[in-house]
């Protein structure tokens, strides 16, 4: 199976019980989605789907594990844990309807949901707004080139 196809999910064959996915998704899977944010990384996904009235399915996502990301103080690789739940609702209808209950809406024609994107979307959205090494850890060199040989204790003082 290709590593975007793990997530494309045919909403039609769900289980009037619902449905559980595990799967642990590597730095080929970030890559593939062609974003520049999230470097690699390994997380475990554990998916739950179940349809609802009127044809509303709702995907439970419980995502851990580590990815790596730019640090925005030195530029280097850091790697960074991921620990979130997160809860998405999906309907069929007209992709121009919006919906005031924050539901995706997919064509009514269509029985796949692609939620790669969401997965990606959730991850990204638990990281820390500043994404930086502990004091100590950053790249001294790049700090040295950018702080003109500051002390990189100076730069937080």
């Amino acid at each position: 199976m290709a590593i975007m196809d793990i997530l494309n999910i045919n909403l039609s064959k769900i289980p009037s019980d619902g449905m559980k996915l595990e799967m642990t998704l590597d730095g080929d899977f970030f890559t593939a989605l062609d974003q520049e944010t999230i470097k690699g990384g390994n997380v475990k996904v554990n998916l739950n789907i179940r349809e609802h009235s009127g044809e509303v399915y709702t995907l439970k996502f419980v995502i851990q594990g580590e990815v790596i990301v730019e640090c925005d103080r030195c530029l280097d690789d850091l790697a960074l844990d991921v620990d979130v739940e997160e809860t998405i609702k999906v309907t069929y209808g007209d992709e121009s309807e919006s919906s005031a209950d924050d539901i995706k809406i997919i064509p009514k024609n269509s029985t796949m949901y692609d939620a790669s994107w969401d997965v990606y979307e959730i991850v990204e959205l638990a990281l820390p707004i500043q994404r930086t090494h502990e004091i100590g850890d950053c790249n001294e060199d790049m700090l040295n080139r950018i702080c003109f040989d500051q002390d990189e204790d100076d730069l937080f003082s």
